[in-house]
């Protein structure tokens, strides 16, 4: 019997090139792969912690709306909300590659992605980058600097101030506060 011939394993799937000399194996995920992905991307980018913030957008929407009188439903919201989602993911995707070995040794954190070493580091760091460039580049063609400059400036004090913080002073939980409520 010849290699082409033979009965692939359980998990792959021939498929044949119309070649009798050769057939070309395509690997499917094993069972529970597809779902282990899409919970460690929304554990990576904190899918949790940006509904927050996109509640909170919209609520802080809401309100300006109501005060100069333009309409709560409109595009202008929906492009102000996903912008700022996608720069809340990146920043939380940051956070959690700064934060990689100390997730890694407490209980609550260990099965983050990164932290558990289902993801490499250098994925961590892309995706937030470009999740953090992405969402700019939207609000920037979207809504106006000013939000794009808020959104980046809340981005920066989260990964680049509050996380660092924290193995050092209680005081990051008051500076926190600061890109928490922004």
């Amino acid at each position: 019997m010849t290699p082409a011939t033979q009965t692939a394993p359980d998990d792959l799937v021939g498929i044949s090139t119309g070649h009798a000399a050769s057939a070309h194996a395509v690997h499917a995920p094993s069972p529970g792969a597809i779902a282990r992905l899409i919970h460690d991307l929304r554990e990576l980018f904190k899918v949790k912690v940006v509904g927050l913030v996109l509640v909170t957008g919209w609520g802080g929407f809401y309100l300006g709306s109501m005060q100069s009188g333009i309409s709560t439903l409109q595009r202008g919201l929906l492009d102000a909300l996903l912008g700022i989602g996608l720069v809340s993911a990146g920043a939380g995707a940051l956070n959690e590659a700064l934060e990689r070995t100390t997730d890694a040794l407490m209980k609550r954190t260990a099965d983050r992605p990164l932290a558990s070493g289902r993801f490499p580091l250098s994925v961590g760091i892309v995706a937030g980058l470009g999740s953090l460039a992405l969402g700019a580049l939207w609000l920037a063609l979207h809504t106006n600097l000013v939000t794009v400059a808020l959104a980046l400036l809340t981005a920066f004090t989260y990964v680049a101030i509050y996380t660092p913080l924290k193995r050092v002073t209680s005081l990051a939980t008051f500076i926190g506060a600061f890109p928490g409520a922004t």
